[in-house]
C-alpha cells in the first residue's frame, strides 16, 4: 500500500512538472510573440508618423503655392481668366473686369456668357484657338502663332491712345500678332471708341469688308 502511494505521488509530481514546463514554454512563446507584435506595431506607428509628417509637409507646400498664385491672380495688373470650352468665364481677376469696364467680376461673368460671339470679331476664331490648344496640349503662344499663320479673313484692330482701361502696348502687340490686319489708332476716344468714334469705325469696317 505504501509503495503504491509513493508511486502515485511520484507520478503526480512528474505530471505536475511536465505541465508546468509546458505552461512555461507556452508562456515564453506568448511573451516572444508579444514582443514581436510590439516591435512590429512600433515600426508601423513610426512609418505612419513619417507618412503623416510627409503629407502635412506636402499640404503646407500646396497651401503656400496656392496662396502665392492666388495673390498673383488677384493683384496682377493685367487680365487673367479661365474659361469653359463652351465660351463662359469660369474665373476672372479684378483687373480683367476693370479692363472690360465692369465694376465687379460677377458683373463681367454674368454679362459675358458667349466669349466667341460677344468678344471676337470672327466667332470661329475662338473655336480654332481652342482646337489648337487641345491639339498642342500647351499654352505656348509661339507654337499657336506658328500654327495659325495662314490666310486670315479681313481684320480690323482699332484703339484709342488715351484709353485709360487698356494699355496701348496691349493694342500694339495685338496688331502685330495679326498679319494683314487694318489698324486704326485714334489719338482720342477713350475706352468706348465704338461710341465716341462710331462714324470713323463704321467707315473703317466698310473699307475692310470691301
Amino acid at each position: 500500500m505504501e509503495g503504491t502511494t509513493v508511486f502515485s505521488f511520484r507520478h503526480a509530481l512528474g505530471w505536475l512538472r511536465r505541465t508546468l514546463a509546458r505552461r512555461g514554454q507556452q508562456s515564453n512563446e506568448r511573451a516572444a510573440a508579444l514582443r514581436q507584435w510590439t516591435t512590429e506595431l512600433a515600426e508601423t506607428n513610426a512609418e505612419l508618423a513619417r507618412e503623416v509628417a510627409g503629407r502635412r509637409r506636402v499640404e503646407k507646400e500646396l497651401w503656400q503655392a496656392e496662396a502665392k498664385y492666388r495673390s498673383i491672380f488677384e493683384n496682377a495688373v493685367e487680365g487673367i481668366f479661365q474659361t469653359s470650352p463652351d465660351g463662359r468665364y469660369l474665373s476672372v481677376n479684378p483687373d480683367l473686369a476693370r479692363i472690360y469696364g465692369y465694376k465687379t467680376r460677377e458683373e463681367l461673368t454674368t454679362s459675358l456668357t458667349d466669349i466667341g460671339g460677344q468678344l471676337y470679331v470672327n466667332a470661329s476664331r475662338r473655336a480654332e484657338f481652342a482646337r489648337l490648344l487641345h491639339a498642342l496640349s500647351a499654352v505656348d503662344f509661339e507654337l499657336l502663332r506658328a500654327a495659325v499663320r495662314r490666310p486670315l479673313p479681313p481684320a480690323l484692330i482699332a484703339y484709342a491712345r488715351d484709353d485709360h482701361m487698356i494699355e496701348i502696348e496691349v493694342a500694339e502687340e495685338l496688331a502685330a500678332a495679326v498679319p494683314g490686319a487694318r489698324v486704326v489708332a485714334f489719338d482720342e476716344g477713350g475706352h468706348n471708341i465704338q461710341k465716341t468714334r462710331a462714324v470713323e469705325l463704321g467707315a473703317a469696317i466698310r473699307e475692310v469688308c470691301v
